[in-house]
């Protein structure tokens, strides 16, 4: 079975900031100021009720 982004996100090291950075981009749609950090685990909801209070660019 083929891991999800958010999946790939629980298993990846924390030390990984790029990786998690990228496959953050591709569940949020965009990539996030450096100053934001999500800590594992992470719960998605499809893209359901994601907000940001900036446009991601």
């Amino acid at each position: 079975m083929r891991k999800t982004p958010p999946d790939r996100l629980d298993v990846l090291p924390f030390s990984d900031s790029e990786g998690r950075a990228e496959l953050l981009s591709v569940v949020l749609g965009g990539p996030l100021p450096e100053s934001v950090t999500i800590y594992p685990p992470f719960f998605a909801e499809h893209g359901l009720n994601t907000t940001h209070p900036r446009p991601l660019a």
